[in-house]
């Protein structure tokens, strides 16, 4: 299997737990107060939206890697390594904020928006770098 395929793989794994986390973040919202229900949605809808152009962005990060020159391989792939990296962290963030119960998620909310934060950071120093 070749390492192409291998991060395919990798990444269909991590969108389906993403998935699996909106899913029941969307559940949890439904047991809410009408206030943090709409927050809670608002939330799933931003996040669904932002996980969708990062992974565009990762997708064509890799085609541009494979065009490159060496050196240039190098640096993409040092970028899309520090992308999974925070990916992986704001992903576990997003597990904390699924398994918060009730108003329990505002406590977890505060930590996994610096984390999504990050990311989208990231993603924006990427894009201009590249």
């Amino acid at each position: 299997m070749d390492k192409e395929q291998t991060y395919r793989e990798k990444m269909q794994a991590k969108m389906d737990e993403w998935s699996a986390s909106i899913d029941k973040l969307k559940a949890q919202a439904r047991e809410t107060g009408a206030d943090a229900k709409t927050e809670y949605l608002k939330l799933l809808e931003n996040m669904q939206a932002k996980l969708d152009e990062w992974d565009e962005s990762l997708d064509k990060f890799k085609a541009q890697a494979r065009e490159s020159g060496d050196e240039a391989k190098v640096e993409y792939h040092k970028t899309i390594e520090n992308l999974q990296e925070k990916q992986q962290v704001a992903r576990d963030k997003m597990r904390e904020l699924g398994n918060a119960s009730g108003e329990a998620w505002h406590d977890v909310k505060g930590g996994f928006e610096q984390a999504w934060h990050d990311l989208g950071e990231a993603f924006k120093l990427a894009r201009e770098k590249f």
